[in-house]
């Protein structure tokens, strides 16, 4: 396979190779000189696939089928993919935003309830408690905010020995929902506090 002195050719290949004498398709065998043309690996499309030390510069180039097409359809098919995703990323981002808000309503609800109990239970005046509810209701809109307070001022215990007596305040907001988010147009966030009125006439 290495060493072979010889090799089979006909007139064609006899040609390719540079032999004078020999004709016709028949293949016969030839002695071979040439120390650069010994054994098989040297034989047919072999050289052209492994360089030689008597060629430098010979390289293997493999040609690179351009594929327009097959890049239009990737393309084509990242678009659809992601027309496809967009919607529940939206939706995704939408309510991680409502859940926030919903989540800053109730606190600041439940500190502005707590601090108009409070008053209350100093005052028994349900003027001053929604004073202080639309001074601790930050950052929400005190103007949508709706105070229930539960006795009022002119019910029983509270118009005759309020002290001791129990007094709630029940705040709610409505909170608008973004895209009218799984059919909700609104959603109402409550905050609830109650304290022993300390107050006596």
């Amino acid at each position: 396979l290495l060493t072979a002195d010889y090799t089979f050719v006909n007139e064609r290949l006899a040609k390719h190779y540079g032999i004078d004498g020999i004709y016709g398709d028949q293949f016969r065998r030839v002695d071979v000189t040439d120390d650069a043309r010994r054994g098989l690996l040297v034989r047919g499309p072999i050289p052209t696939l492994l360089p030689r030390s008597d060629r430098p510069d010979q390289r293997v180039v493999r040609p690179v089928r351009s594929c327009p097409r097959s890049m239009r359809a990737e393309r084509g098919q990242a678009i659809v993919e992601f027309a496809l995703v967009l919607p529940l990323l939206l939706v995704l981002v939408l309510g991680v935003a409502l859940i926030t808000e919903i989540g800053v309503a109730r606190l600041a609800l439940e500190h502005a309830a707590a601090e108009a109990a409070r008053t209350g239970s100093l005052t028994n005046d349900d003027d001053l408690i929604r004073s202080t509810v639309t001074a601790a209701v930050s950052p929400l809109d005190a103007s949508r905010v709706m105070v229930v307070i539960e006795p009022t001022h002119d019910e029983v215990p509270r118009s005759s020995t309020p002290r001791g007596s129990l007094i709630r305040v029940r705040l709610r907001y409505p909170l608008p929902v973004p895209l009218a988010f799984v059919g909700l147009s609104r959603l109402i966030v409550e905050g609830t506090a109650a304290r022993r009125v300390e107050w006596a006439p």
